[in-house]
């Protein structure tokens, strides 16, 4: 479903922004000046203007080398042949020119993932680069357009039998080639925390991509379990559609087995119809509970609408619901539809032992796996890209200092967005990874739970003025040390979760120095009666984590604090909102063994870093003696200087020593200078965009506040992604 972007905004604190770490410096620095043009990345600039250029067209020749002048190649054919003489061009003793492949508008289908190494690099200053066409029309796509179509009337007899009337008029019938059935199933097992794996069979339209035949359609409620077996893999499902079910060979049922959190697939093993049990291939990884939901997917009887598909494996026929209006086609003697692409290639790009390489102006969709895979790598920048319906992840940067991806468009992702994963946390050496400046929407369509739109691991990453929204859960996930989550808009996250956030970390004490600062959270509730959740989810004893100056407008539970210590909650304005901070001492009450117990999870890592040496010692002082400083009970967090409108202010559980913390002032409506004319609650109900708080904000509304928040640059969506043909990319 197309959200429609309808933003609400508000505003409060801080123009430019000093790191206490000392590690950036100003962020103002690193990325530039934040305009209405977007972030700018720290890529150094490059003249291109005496680069080896290698022209590549559709409908170009693929000619030796010899052919060209020495440095305006082309056009040739093919990309695998335009990398292959750029290897050579770049192996040239004496090149130090940047060289550019050039691809022109078209779409380049790619079977194996592009490989770039050591010998298919740049220099630093002179990079290499793969560009498309300027208007968005270049196209690297993992998929190949489905030719063998069938007549319905000429499946075998035992699949043509079981298509119902209705099916008949609606599909269309592909043989599919062996070589493409050699999968085990049609899904993979997918866990919440977990990455899955290639996408077995994913199928495609001009539209995006197709769904298994599931039930209840999508968009169309859940199914309940009503009683759970003692086996905890077996369940009666009490649905009336469970014989339409009986018989499939490769059935799946995907679901919130037990928490509202943790979403898993998994095969149907057995169907007993008398007694509408299903018993699933193996447990789920948290068993079961009555009343939790799930739904049905890959059966025949189940597709009824377009957009579906059901592969028959073992007589290797495709049937599809497909979605565009058909035309009548006179030598099948049925209705024409739409190409429907199967895709091929795991990745589309993989850059290993890699540096100084920049892809710009490309669309790379219809990936089995993960998109972009990088690793070991440098200076690697993926700039003005759209990425979309991808069967797991969009880019993956590993230990790849300076690399990242900027101004692009991520939609339509299986398992989760951006992943920035580096830096040394034992000599606390940031990697200095980014992903700034770009739209990243619908991100979780198949994976949902625990893939976010940006995870930062590590040390010393960066996800700033980015667009997030239109997931099941997270936003943005980070451990490790001193990132910087800043100028983020995230929104309608969290919409089909309990216990979720649009920011969230967890589970260790270590994991100190983030700075969370000028991001814009709003309109992010709970979807279903009885669900909570949270804005900025600092869970299970994180610590010295600093939120501040951020805008929170229509969040349930702002800035929650499950019992850490030494954090920062200050100058930030919580709007509409409540509580606007809570903060609990579970590691007193139901957590306590997670404190005591040697092998929890919290206390390996707190073992896994040496957070006693001079250096961890030096920059997080209270970490180094935490055991022996009551580690259960949360202290030393600053609460300070925050703005409370139209919402209430504090929730502190009574365990909490209130003594341990420092809580300064305040603001709210009695002593903030308010004019006359200005009423709170209908200033509240009326705006629209973080800007249009501009003009009460100078009518002294946030007098009493030290900084001000940049409201004219805290809406995102017209900052983010690459705006190309008429903005009409993600919407």
């Amino acid at each position: 479903m197309i959200i429609s972007r309808v933003l609400f905004g508000l505003g409060l604190v801080v123009s430019t922004v000093f790191l206490s770490s000392g590690l950036y410096g100003k962020v103002s620095e690193l990325f530039g000046n934040d305009s209405n043009k977007g972030v700018v990345s720290p890529s150094r600039p490059v003249n291109t203007e005496n680069a080896t250029l290698i022209m590549v067209e559709t409908t170009g020749v693929d000619k030796a080398l010899s052919s060209y002048p020495k440095d305006e190649i082309g056009p040739l054919k093919s990309l695998s042949y335009a990398l292959q003489t750029a290897r050579t061009v770049l192996a040239r003793s004496g090149q130090h020119k940047p060289v550019i492949i050039q691809l022109g508008s078209g779409i380049y289908r790619i079977r194996t993932s592009l490989v770039f190494d050591r010998k298919l690099s740049g220099k630093d200053g002179s990079p290499l680069i793969i560009r498309g066409a300027d208007d968005g029309s270049t196209v690297l796509r993992g998929s190949y357009i489905l030719n063998n179509r069938v007549s319905t009337r000429k499946l075998p007899n035992a699949l043509r039998r079981r298509l119902s009337g209705h099916q008949h008029k609606n599909v269309i019938a592909f043989k599919i080639p062996k070589n493409y059935l050699k999968i085990p199933a049609i899904e993979t097992h997918r866990l919440h925390y977990k990455a899955p794996g290639p996408l077995p069979f994913a199928l495609h339209d001009q539209q995006g991509s197709l769904r298994p035949a599931q039930y209840p359609n999508q968009g169309k409620g859940w199914l309940q379990i009503r009683s759970v077996k003692k086996d905890k893999k077996s369940f009666v499902s009490g649905s009336s559609h469970v014989r339409r079910w009986s018989g499939e060979p490769d059935l799946w049922a995907g679901g919130y087995w037990k928490w509202n959190w943790a979403y898993e697939t998994l095969p149907v093993s057995k169907i007993n119809v008398a007694r509408k049990t299903l018993t699933l291939a193996e447990s789920p990884h948290y068993d079961m509970s009555a009343k939790n939901r799930y739904f049905i997917f890959h059966a025949l009887a189940e597709l009824d609408e377009p957009g579906e598909w059901y592969l028959d494996k073992k007589r290797g026929y495709l049937i599809v619901w497909p979605r565009k209006h058909q035309e009548k086609n006179a030598n099948l003697g049925e209705q024409k539809g739409e190409e429907i692409e199967l895709s091929l290639s795991n990745s589309l790009l993989t850059i290993s032992n890699a540096s100084n390489i920049r892809f710009e102006q490309l669309v790379m969709d219809y990936s089995r796996h993960d998109a972009i895979k990088v690793s070991n790598s440098s200076n690697i920048e993926i700039n003005h890209c759209i990425i979309r319906w991808i069967g797991g992840r969009a880019a993956i940067f590993k230990n790849s200092p300076g690399s990242g991806i900027k101004n692009s468009t991520i939609i339509d992702i299986a398992s989760g967005g951006i992943v920035l994963e580096g830096g040394n946390r034992r000599s606390l050496t940031p990697a200095k990874m980014f992903a700034s400046n770009n739209r990243i929407m619908r991100y979780a369509r198949l994976g949902k739970t625990y893939k976010a739109a940006i995870r930062l691991q590590g040390v010393g990453n960066i996800a700033y003025g980015n667009y997030i929204a239109d997931s099941p859960h997270f936003g943005i996930f980070f451990s490790g040390n001193d990132h910087i989550i800043e100028r983020n808009e995230i929104t309608n996250v969290s919409n089909d979760t309990s216990d979720s956030s649009a920011i969230y970390t967890g589970r260790d004490w270590s994991a100190r120095g983030t700075k969370i600062i000028n991001n814009y959270l709003h309109d992010i509730q709970p979807k279903m009666a009885g669900y909570e959740i949270k804005g900025i989810y600092l869970d299970d004893m994180a610590s010295g984590i600093t939120v501040s100056a951020n805008l929170m407008f229509r969040v349930e539970q702002p800035v929650f604090i499950g019992g850490g210590r030494d954090n920062i909650i200050e100058q930030n304005m919580i709007i509409a909102s409540k509580p606007g901070i809570y903060m609990d001492g579970r590691g007193l009450t139901w957590s306590k063994n997670a404190i005591i117990n040697g092998n929890s999870e919290i206390r390996s890592h707190l073992r896994a870093v040496p957070y006693t040496s001079e250096l961890w010692r030096g920059r997080y002082p209270h970490l180094a003696n935490i055991l022996k400083d009551d580690a259960a009970s949360p202290k030393y967090n600053v609460l300070r200087h925050n703005l409370f409108v139209a919402g209430s202010r504090y929730l502190i559980e009574p365990e909490v020593n209130k003594s341990l913390q420092t809580i300064g002032t305040d603001y709210g409506p009695h002593n903030v200078m308010v004019r006359s004319s200005y009423h709170i609650k209908d200033y509240v109900e009326t705006a629209k965009r973080a800007e249009d708080f501009i003009p009460l904000t100078h009518k002294g509304y946030v007098a009493t506040q030290s900084r001000t928040l940049p409201l004219d640059k805290m809406d995102r969506w017209d900052r983010s992604g690459w705006r190309i043909r008429a903005d009409t990319v993600g919407q």
